[in-house]
């Protein structure tokens, strides 16, 4: 992408962006695994991330989807902070298999339920 072509992709307002990358990066102590990245999606806009092994696309992901805080910039969601958690709306499915081996099928339907502090009988009612 030429300068002159990312600098319009950056360009906007807040408002006129679902998720905003600000400035955004991501250490894990001395290993520099992301950014600093500057992006606005908008809304209904189709965004794709590639590249080789090892560059940082899961943890682009990771930090946007709110499972890892950046190290310094922001991220906002739909005008929402991205602070580590994930925010209303956004849905993950991992690469791997991510149930927990140690909870049963309704444990692992129910565990985010259980996370955000719905009670046992709810939980129990959508996992039925």
């Amino acid at each position: 992408m030429r300068p002159s072509q990312y600098t319009e992709a950056v360009t906007g307002t807040l408002t006129d962006a679902s998720v905003t990358f600000a400035g955004v990066t991501r250490s894990y102590g001395d290993l520099h695994a992301l950014g600093p990245i500057d992006l606005q999606l908008r809304p209904n806009e189709f965004f794709s991330v590639v590249g080789p092994s090892g560059c940082g696309k899961s943890t682009m992901l990771d930090v946007l989807a709110g499972l890892n805080k950046p190290t310094s910039g922001q991220i906002h969601f739909e005008g929402q902070l991205i602070d580590g958690n994930v925010p209303e709306g956004v849905g993950v499915v991992f690469q791997e298999d991510a149930s927990f081996p140690w909870l049963t099928v309704e444990g692992n339907i129910g565990f985010g339920l259980k996370r955000r502090g719905v009670a046992a009988a709810e939980i129990r009612s959508h996992v039925e």
